[in-house]
């Protein structure tokens, strides 16, 4: 897992895309 810190920042983004009403 070379990627986890940019694959941490997408799931990060996603997250905070998914919690925005």
């Amino acid at each position: 897992m070379k990627n986890n810190k940019s694959f941490n920042k997408i799931l990060e983004l996603t997250e905070t895309a998914l919690a925005t009403p």
